[in-house]
């Protein structure tokens, strides 16, 4: 996620966002049975334009072939 917002507080605030409506979720994952869902790391950062914030959110999923 990008934001040209001062400062890191939007993009944090999307981060939070996106790992509330994600995190150990039902998700349905064609072929495969979703064992768990689960937030792993969130950073926000500057962008190189020195402009915009980048926010990068990593989530592990385990799964099993149904």
């Amino acid at each position: 996620a990008w934001t040209r917002a001062r400062g890191r507080k939007q993009a944090d605030e999307i981060l939070a966002a996106i790992e509330a409506a994600l995190h150990d979720q039902p998700l349905t994952v064609a072929g495969h049975r979703l064992v768990n869902l689960r937030h792993e790391t969130s950073e926000a950062r500057a962008d190189g334009d020195g402009e915009a914030v980048q926010g990068i959110i990593r989530f592990r999923a385990a799964t099993e072939v149904i």
